[in-house]
């Protein structure tokens, strides 16, 4: 994902997905926003991993990350599962696809504190299996076991019968904050550490990441 800011820009991607971002300011060029790498890959708690759909993988190099950061592109496809064990489905996980844009800004300080004015947006499809509709030996329908899925993140969806016996959903993302992750509950603002060429937020998201000159990815 590229990022671009009046300050600096930023190049970001989830996973294995890589972006790029520049400043604007020479004498800013060293800060750095979160990226791809396989860092966190296969999350559960409602999240799924993300993958880079057309931008090559990154190789991590740290860098600073202290800098206001602004979006220029992304380049997020997601596939993977999301964690449904605490639904008392007749399964633990479901597998989604799909793709997510972010917009926006993320601002690292000095202090160790961030602030997080990203939007992430995109569509999900979620696929449940028929052995998941079996809740304490009661067979539920697809129209109910939409909601629990939506308290994954999204902002709706719906879901319908599947010619397998399970379920195909429709799910939309539109939230602020984040920074690229559909959550049940993304932080606009927060604490940040960077070790080696990780950045890790206190919402224990992590991202592999480098920043080149005035480039983040």
């Amino acid at each position: 994902m590229k990022i671009q800011s009046a300050v600096r820009v930023m190049a970001f991607g989830m996973m294995a997905a890589a972006c790029s971002i520049h400043s604007d300011n020479p004498a800013e060029a060293n800060g750095s926003l979160m990226g791809g790498g396989p860092v966190g890959a296969g999350v559960s708690g409602g999240n799924s991993s993300v993958e880079a759909a057309s931008c090559s993988n990154v190789v991590p190099c740290g860098g600073s990350v202290v800098g206001t950061w602004t979006v220029t592109s992304s380049c997020l496809a997601v596939s993977g599962d999301l964690d449904a064990s605490g639904f008392g489905l007749g399964c633990t996980s479901v597998s989604v696809t799909g793709s997510l844009e972010v917009t926006g800004t993320w601002t690292a300080n000095s202090d160790g504190t961030y602030s997080d004015h990203t939007t992430t947006s995109g569509n999900e499809q979620i696929t449940v299996a028929a052995a998941c509709l079996n809740v304490s030996g009661t067979t539920t329908t697809c129209d109910r076991i939409a909601g629990p899925l939506q308290a994954l993140g999204y902002s709706s969806i719906t879901c319908s019968s599947a010619a397998s016996g399970g379920c195909t959903c429709a799910a939309v993302v539109q939230q602020t904050g984040g920074i690229g992750l559909a959550s049940a509950d993304p932080q606009t603002s927060g604490n940040y550490s960077t070790s080696g060429n990780v950045i890790t937020t206190d919402s224990s998201q992590q991202h592999s990441y480098c920043v080149s000159g005035k480039q983040l990815t």
